[in-house]
């Protein structure tokens, strides 16, 4: 049994569906990475790079030759459209996986009962609204300067 190897990401679940299907089509077991966690958590897909599609070590080249066979498909562009728009480049960006993550598991403590309790979870969840919007300010002030 052999190591798995990454072939090819996807941000599209459909596009890393079709791919993992013409391989297993053509005798090639493969395996989409990440793909339940992100059928839960859709809003992560850029933390978390989209969709690895995996084979096994020696079929790499086999897959990779045959995912190349199909190419990327090609938009039709209107004559009207503005021929100056930029593509989108697709990069690690480590910067969305805290963001990411602050929004999707918040913290709250252990019920207390009695009045301390409620003071307790009132001053915590007003802590993590403040660090939330510190957080979405500051994006968006290095967003600005970038």
């Amino acid at each position: 049994m052999g190591n798995l190897v990454e072939i090819a990401r996807f941000y599209d679940p459909e596009e890393a569906y079709c791919a993992r299907s013409f391989l297993l089509s053509n005798g090639i077991d493969s395996f989409v990475q990440n793909d339940h966690y992100l059928t839960a958590a859709p809003w992560m897909r850029i933390a978390l790079q989209g969709y690895g599609l995996q084979v096994m070590a020696s079929a790499e080249n086999d897959a990779r030759m045959l995912l190349d066979t199909i190419g990327a498909a090609e938009l039709e562009t209107a004559e009207d459209s503005p021929s100056d728009a930029t593509p989108l480049i697709r990069k690690p960006n480590w910067l969305w996986l805290p963001v990411a993550f602050s929004t999707s598991i918040p913290f709250l403590p252990k019920p207390k009962p009695g009045w301390f309790g409620l003071l307790q979870s009132t001053i915590l969840l007003t802590l993590y609204i403040a660090v939330l919007y510190l957080a979405y300010s500051w994006l968006a002030w290095i967003s600005f300067w970038l």
